[in-house]
Order: C-alpha cells, then structure tokens, then sequence
C-alpha cells in the first residue's frame, strides 16, 4: 500500500512540474543564429537567441592589438520585410583593450520585432572597420 501512495504522489509531482515547465520561456525554445565578425586587430563571436520579438545577444569580442587601441564590436538592429526596407531600431557596442570581454545581454524591440542584426567590428585606434556580418531572423 506505502508503494502505491509513494508512486501516486511521484507520479503527481511529475505531472505538477511538467505542467509549469511549457510556460517557463527557456533559450533553447527559440531559433538561435551563431555570428561572427572581424576586423582590424579583433573579432566577435556568438549567437542570436530570436524571442518573439526581442533578440538575446551573448558571445565576445576579442582585441588582438596588445594594448594599443581596442576593439569594438557594433550591433545594429532593424526591422524590415525581407527584401524591403530596413528601420534602424539602436545599436549596442561591446568593446575590450589587449583582452576578450564576454556579453550577455536581451535587445529589447517595438511591435513587429527586430528582422535583422549587423554586426561590425572597428579598431579605435585607426578607425578601421572590418566587413559587416548580416544576420537576419530565421
């Protein structure tokens, strides 16, 4: 009898959790898009977690100048059909001297969610940029 109260309450509990776990939003739901840039003396790395509008954005960027200068990495975030035009929504930069900086951070968006991110990385210290990285939702 104790095995088949034991076995009943498990089984309860089970189902309890299994019920609050479809309404936890958890990265690994979503559609995740890996990136990467370079540029003058650094790059950056990472993914796109696309929500139903906002876009995670974690990874690193990376200065390979050894102390002279940094390096920045630029995000760009648009909105736009595919093929259409494209609003700018803001930017974020991440940047790191002689070193890697690790980011982890949500991009908020209006209605209609951010369709697309660039991603560029420039040298300070020479104002050079390295080609834009076009990264739009899957």
């Amino acid at each position: 009898m104790r095995m088949l109260q034991r076995a009943a309450i498990t089984a309860a509990a089970a189902l309890l959790g299994g019920l609050a776990v479809p309404g936890a939003a958890r990265a690994a739901d979503y559609p995740t898009t890996p990136f990467f840039a370079h540029g003058s003396g650094g790059e950056t790395s990472g993914g796109f977690v696309w929500y139903n509008q906002d876009v995670r954005v974690q990874g690193s960027v990376t200065d390979f100048a050894g102390g002279w200068g940094s390096t920045v990495a630029i995000f760009e975030f648009l909105q736009g059909p595919r093929g259409g035009p494209l609003v700018p929504l803001g930017s974020e930069t991440r940047s790191v001297s002689g070193d890697k900086r690790s980011f982890n951070w949500v991009q908020p968006a209006p209605a209609g969610g951010i369709t697309e991110i660039w991603v560029t990385v420039c040298n300070r210290e020479t104002s050079s940029c390295g080609d834009t990285a076009m990264v739009r939702r899957p």
